[in-house]
């Protein structure tokens, strides 16, 4: 998920997007200022079978070019065994435009890629 903008989080019961001390809203598709010199954050929860995540990338793509690619580290699983990561792609030197969020996660055996769409404005 492309994470649009966060919030401090109210005192009370944790929530699923939640993560130390804020909560995190979707970007519901609004686009994403490349000038504001912050990275494009995202957060995924990946559920791992038999064998945890080996390891994972992003990559920011825009038709059939990779603009940017980065290793994203993975924390150990929580005690329900999931593992939720939380970051950001730097965005310095990318051109406005419509590009894809892609993530790769791969266990040494498969691989698993879901992508979101982003449109990142000057």
């Amino acid at each position: 998920m492309v994470v649009g903008h966060a919030e401090p989080r109210a005192l009370g019961e944790s929530r699923p997007l939640d993560y130390q001390g804020l909560h995190l809203y979707p970007s519901f598709g609004e686009a994403v200022s490349v000038s504001a010199g912050k990275p494009l954050a995202f957060v995924f929860t990946a559920r791992p079978g038999p064998q945890p995540p080996g390891e994972a990338t992003v990559e920011l793509v825009r038709g059939t070019e990779t603009a940017r690619r980065a290793g994203v580290p993975l924390p150990p699983p929580d005690p329900t065994g999931e593992v939720r990561v939380v970051g950001g792609l730097p965005l310095d030197g990318i051109a406005p435009g419509e590009y894809t969020l892609r993530l790769v996660l791969s266990d040494g055996r498969s691989m698993v890629t879901r992508s979101a769409d982003v449109t990142l404005s000057p």
